[in-house]
């Protein structure tokens, strides 16, 4: 990634690696119009009212960050520790 002025200018993949040989995956392609999307979420939200209701409201990154830790606690306890799991994709060999 090249950034000028604290902005985004070009994306590209290193040649150096062996896997890619350069080349981008498509998030990696869209990484400058996902930066500068103007409707990109760029601090924490929590919804009151209702589900369907579309109203949210600013929060601090603690405050989100303890309600994701108790969500999970609930989990943990209710269903047990196997009840969370977490996938990363990868780019394939």
């Amino acid at each position: 990634m090249y950034v000028k002025d604290g902005a985004i200018v070009k994306v590209e993949g290193m040649q150096e690696d062996p896997r890619t040989l350069g080349g981008l995956c498509p998030k990696g392609l869209a990484a400058k119009q996902l930066v500068y999307a103007h409707d990109r979420l760029k601090y924490p939200m929590k919804r009151v009212g209702r589900k369907d209701g579309g109203e949210f409201v600013h929060i601090t990154w603690d405050e989100a960050l303890n309600i994701i830790a108790e969500r999970l606690r609930e989990i943990k306890e209710k269903y047990g520790a196997e009840a969370v799991s977490v996938f990363r994709g990868q780019a394939s060999d």
